[in-house]
């Protein structure tokens, strides 16, 4: 009894500091998204932009990021800390989920620790202050964890509560980024190759309805796609288009360099050998470790041989560290070790200086903006991460400047240059309005092509600005498209150390794109 009740009052300990650190987490991640300066970046803008028009689908991702872009925008007022609140909030909430995962699994001391590495993360950091498709994935990813080991494991109501928040987990992850629809993929592997006893689970209807049944919130957004000339698949595509096995050395390094920097070096090399230590001994782990290592090792081992064939985005990996983080955690507290883990014993003891590693990481992360403004290094080509976040709140109040002095301030504003050049300006102009994007006739670039609307502006008198460097001119397809076209004046914003926004503005009598014919619409690849 005694025994028990020491028990209880360590897991209660060890929870209540859980909580406090969460407290403190959140509290300093809100903080930095008040007073750390930045503009948003290209993606935040765009994706607040979408949130303006809801819909089931769009370009390049499924609709749940911009519907929690309208409704940042609707609870922060449309503003720069409206917006980035909820990067603060799910990337916070991910991390309670990491920790009731793995205090279910191994115990709330072990939770405390697993849940320290995650925020610990200086790719948490990013997206706690960056408001993208990464910080509600890493929520629901992380909540799909919790739910569907709990719903392996319980009985009656719990099952049926574990069940419901599985599904709607998954459904609301699908409808988030296209990597969570291979959770239900990863979980049949799982119970497969668990043993009789993860096979029999499968013939469970409360355990295959969520799997199965998350694809049903996708109904919308592929009734959505079929209307749109299946817009985001063919979107989609690019990012798998293959190179030459030449570049194989590249995209490897590439690769792996980003995962050091997303989880830090120590963390990183630990989660990898844990992971593939388990997948080589699969046979000798216990059904917990093959859970955690079905999570991590498997769907990462895949992505390693896809170098063989492409570049992959640094961030495509980030839902498949939860579950290594987890196995790292349970590897510093296994007293005997992990059955089928063969890892050197001495490596248990990296954990905590890996996990002050990557702390040193974050911090600097959270402070970056002060030390590259300490350092004179605004804007250095390599040298400031921050360069894509500098310049637009300015370049929205120059092209203000110039609105002011037109007969008509509303004047429709046209873009010719990339999607963020428009939601930057849709973002940070007073009014808000909406901005259109000129490219190429037929070419499919962004949701603004989706969208359309430049048939609305014909007759009109419009706005130009071009993304162009002094004495460049508008390319002869976009000054087709005008009946006059006025040069104003060049607009330049400087970003330090030499770099800039540079623009050239006109006005103009928009008269429209011409067909473009047989040839049809081509649909180009984007980075977000």
């Amino acid at each position: 009894m005694n025994e028990a009740r020491r028990t209880n009052a360590a897991e209660s300990l060890w929870a209540g500091r859980f909580w406090l650190l969460c407290a403190a987490v959140l509290a300093l991640r809100v903080t930095v998204v008040a007073l750390v300066p930045g503009d948003l970046g290209p993606d935040e803008s765009y994706y607040w932009d979408w949130g303006r028009r809801l819909s089931f689908g769009y370009f390049s991702k499924p609709p749940f990021i911009a519907w929690l872009m309208a409704w940042a925008g609707w609870t922060g007022g449309n503003t720069q800390f409206g917006v980035r609140l909820w990067a603060a909030v799910f990337g916070t909430a991910a991390m309670v989920m990491v920790f009731l995962l793995t205090r279910r699994m191994y115990g709330a001391k072990t939770g405390f620790l697993a849940a320290a590495l995650f925020a610990a993360m200086p790719g948490a950091a990013l997206f706690s202050m960056l408001m993208t498709v990464d910080s509600p994935l890493m929520f629901f990813w992380c909540a799909a964890l919790w739910a569907f080991h709990g719903l392996i494991h319980s009985e009656g109501r719990v099952k049926i509560g574990h069940a419901l928040a599985l599904w709607l987990a998954l459904g609301f992850g699908c409808l988030t980024k296209q990597i969570l629809w291979t959770f239900p993929l990863l979980a049949l592997i799982y119970l497969v190759l668990d043993g009789r006893e993860g096979r029999a689970k499968l013939k469970s209807p409360l355990v295959l309805a969520p799997l199965a049944g998350c694809y049903l919130f996708l109904l919308p957004t592929i009734l959505w796609n079929r209307s749109n000339g299946w817009i985001t698949y063919v979107h989609t595509k690019h990012h798998f288009e293959p190179d030459t096995l030449a570049q194989f050395p590249k995209n490897f390094a590439e690769f792996a360099g980003m995962q050091l920097a997303a989880i830090s070096p120590v963390t990183v090399c630990l989660l990898f050998a844990l992971a593939f230590s388990g997948l080589r001994g699969w046979k000798r782990l216990a059904s917990r470790e093959r859970f955690l290592v079905t999570f991590s090792a498997i769907p990462l081992s895949v992505m390693l041989m896809m170098t063989l064939r492409q570049s992959l985005n640094g961030n495509w990996g980030a839902a498949f560290y939860p579950a290594g983080i987890v196995l790292v955690a349970a590897w510093a507290h296994a007293a005997r070790g992990l059955q089928g883990i063969r890892v050197p014993e001495r490596t248990r003891h990296w954990v905590v200086p890996g996990l002050w590693v990557s702390v040193a990481l974050s911090a600097l992360i959270y402070l970056l903006p002060i030390v590259v403004h300490a350092a004179k290094l605004e804007g250095a080509k390599g040298l400031d991460p921050l360069a894509r976040l500098r310049g637009w709140s300015a370049f929205a109040g120059r092209i203000e400047q110039v609105r002011a002095t037109l007969p008509q301030r509303d004047m429709p504003i046209l873009v010719v240059g990339r999607r963020f050049h428009v939601s930057s300006l849709a973002f940070y102009l007073p009014d808000q309005p909406r901005v259109y994007q000129w490219v190429t006739p037929g070419l499919v670039e962004s949701q603004y092509q989706v969208w359309g609307g430049l048939d609305d502006l014909k007759g009109r008198e419009v706005l130009v600005v071009h993304n162009a460097k002094p004495g460049e001119t508008l390319p002869g397809e976009a000054r087709a498209a005008f009946s006059s076209l006025s040069p104003m004046e060049s607009v330049r914003v400087e970003i330090g150390h030499g770099r800039g926004l540079d623009y050239q503005l006109y006005r103009g009598i928009f008269t429209g794109n011409p067909d473009p014919g047989a040839s049809g619409k081509t649909v180009k690849g984007d980075s977000d």
